[in-house]
């Protein structure tokens, strides 16, 4: 059997241990051995998921006890939660700052102040709503998508430069544009 390098898997006997435990005492990054920040080796996170995910997949303990089946789901559960939250740049931002003590982002407490800002996500929802094709719909939605871009780089230099108070603005932005991609999947 493979050895892996997990901190849910023992590396020496592949069992597994405890993962509600490791969540407890640990993080995400921790799980899949990436350092503490936004930008990460996503293609590294793909091929640590597989790795363990093929030590620790239920199948592989149908015919073990259930106490083992069951930590397995659990571990199995917890490892794709985790990736989940690891490979998206929004869950990702918002965890990080969660785990930095800034707090996150839920539903409720998306805020902007920046006037231009809402005067600017105004102007799209009107254009979403005035879109009589797909055509003018896919334009906006291009144009959404490099906003995102351009506030996901400039999340990551905040990041990078400690500045969590101007990532958790940052992210705030981005979930609104997120609102607006939605918007825009939804009338299509």
């Amino acid at each position: 059997m493979k050895q892996i390098d997990s901190k849910i898997i023992c590396g020496i006997c592949n069992t597994i241990h405890n993962p509600l435990d490791f969540i407890r005492h640990n993080n995400y990054f921790e799980l899949f051995n990436l350092n503490q920040k936004f930008s990460i080796d996503k293609s590294f996170l793909e091929k640590k998921y597989k790795e363990i995910q093929k030590v620790i997949h239920p199948d592989k303990f149908a015919q073990r006890d259930s106490a083992t089946l069951n930590q397995a789901h659990d571990a199995s559960s917890l490892v794709v939660h985790a990736y989940n939250i690891l490979k998206d740049d929004y869950k990702r931002a918002n965890y990080l700052l969660d785990l930095k003590g800034i707090g996150s982002i839920n539903e409720n407490n998306a805020t902007i102040k920046d006037k231009n800002f809402l005067m600017r996500f105004m102007d799209i929802q009107e254009r979403i709503d005035d879109a009589e094709s797909k055509e003018e719909l896919m334009e906006i939605k291009v144009e959404i998508d490099q906003e995102i871009k351009n506030l996901t780089n400039e999340l990551d230099n905040n990041f990078e430069n400690e500045q969590l108070e101007k990532a958790l603005g940052i992210l705030s932005s981005i979930k609104f544009n997120l609102s607006l991609l939605e918007n825009i999947n939804n009338k299509i």
